[in-house]
């Protein structure tokens, strides 16, 4: 209770309840390495993707909005096979609360901005403000056919990053459940200005797209990724 007085999030784990969507898209293979670490590869297509959500309910960060961008990664395949993810840049708040906490505890390059969609069976509209500018605009059309979201998922999805103080390579592994919709992708528009590392993701290519709701996932506290690999070496 005390940190969430100071203003601050409390350490992990969190737990999050959203609505919101997601474009599928292939990066540029010489930008992609040139913002990796060492040690760490992307897959062999250079796929990811970018989400927009708003997390209205849960304990811990909630509520808040994000965006961020993110590459599939090679070695830190969760537990279902799902390909893990490296967040290349991401926006969550409005408040600094939230990516502080994501900062610190899970290494993720995180600024403090807000998101909103607009979502009908029509079309799905989401929009990324940094520093009170519009940077990301991003749109979707839902598939009729899927648009009830009777589509349920649930799985797991593994978040490797490297802490600032100590350069350490630490996995989030976060579980899932939720109402997946199809979309087809439309369009995204990326207006960050020169110089700032939005602007770096400006050339993706569109390959497909999602809308969700009721997304319920946690964030526990990260792993070292010595211990992830180690059990993904194991005999299955």
């Amino acid at each position: 209770m005390s940190s969430l007085a100071s203003g601050e999030a409390p350490p992990p784990p969190y737990q999050t309840k959203c609505d919101g969507f997601g474009l599928l898209v292939a990066y540029d293979e010489a930008l992609v390495r040139s913002l990796l670490p060492p040690g760490i590869e992307p897959v062999d297509d250079m796929t990811g993707g970018i989400n927009l959500y708003t997390a209205g309910q849960g304990y811990g960060l909630a509520p808040f909005s994000a965006f961020y961008f993110y590459v599939h990664v090679k070695g830190f395949d969760s537990s279902d096979g799902t390909k893990a993810r490296w967040m290349l840049q991401g926006v969550y708040g409005p408040e600094g609360r939230v990516p502080a906490a994501l900062h610190r505890y899970f290494g993720f390059p995180v600024r403090a901005g807000e998101s909103r969609h607009d979502a009908n069976e029509a079309i799905t509209i989401g929009i990324g403000t940094l520093a009170g500018r519009e940077v990301v605009r991003i749109v979707v059309r839902p598939k009729p056919a899927t648009y009830n979201f009777v589509n349920f998922v649930a799985g797991a999805i593994n978040f490797p990053g490297q802490l600032e103080a100590t350069r350490e390579i630490v996995v989030l592994q976060m579980p899932y459940v939720a109402e997946i919709c199809e979309a087809d992708p439309v369009s995204i528009d990326n207006m960050a200005p020169a110089g700032d590392p939005l602007s770096k993701l400006k050339s993706v290519k569109m390959v497909g797209a999602f809308a969700f709701k009721n997304f319920t996932f946690a964030f526990p506290s990260a792993v070292s990724a010595n211990q992830v690999k180690h059990r993904l070496s194991r005999p299955q």
